[in-house]
């Protein structure tokens, strides 16, 4: 069954992020997930894009290390526009992002791949497939019967 959470798009690893790597929001400020780029273990970073519930859009940067993001070498980053935007929130993130951290580019490809899902739908989660296949099949989460 799906909570309301995992209907927001909020898959494990944002989850884990913010739990552990604390941001000016929380999991439960998240209206919904616009687009994720995903990232690697000691590799590229995880990049979300993301609606709060007040309407502005927030872009977060997530390293994992090898031993999971409670490790002491993971870190996060994120920044929140000023006022809620009627469209283009991966623009307006950007920007807010690349103003408070200059020091961390934003790669072409990554933006690219933001504005694209923003536009086009992202990929679903792996609990929402699940959910999304139990409901098409009139399972209501009860197990089989």
């Amino acid at each position: 069954m799906l909570t309301d959470t995992d209907a927001r798009g909020v898959d494990w690893d944002l989850r884990c992020c913010l739990h552990f790597l604390p941001q000016p929001f929380a999991v439960d400020d998240i209206a919904r997930v616009l687009a994720v780029v995903k990232g690697t273990r000691d590799g590229d970073p995880w990049w979300w894009l993301l609606e709060l519930a007040d309407g502005r859009p927030a872009l977060l940067r997530g390293s994992q290390r090898v031993a999971g993001w409670s490790y002491w070498r993971s870190d996060a980053q994120s920044a929140i526009a000023s006022a809620p935007y009627a469209d283009w929130y991966c623009g307006a993130a950007c920007d807010c992002f690349s103003a408070a951290y200059p020091d961390q580019l934003i790669p072409l490809d990554v933006i690219r791949e933001l504005a694209r899902q923003e536009a086009q739908g992202r990929q679903p989660t792996r609990r929402e497939q699940v959910g999304a296949a139990l409901a098409a099949r009139g399972d209501a989460g009860e197990g089989e019967r």
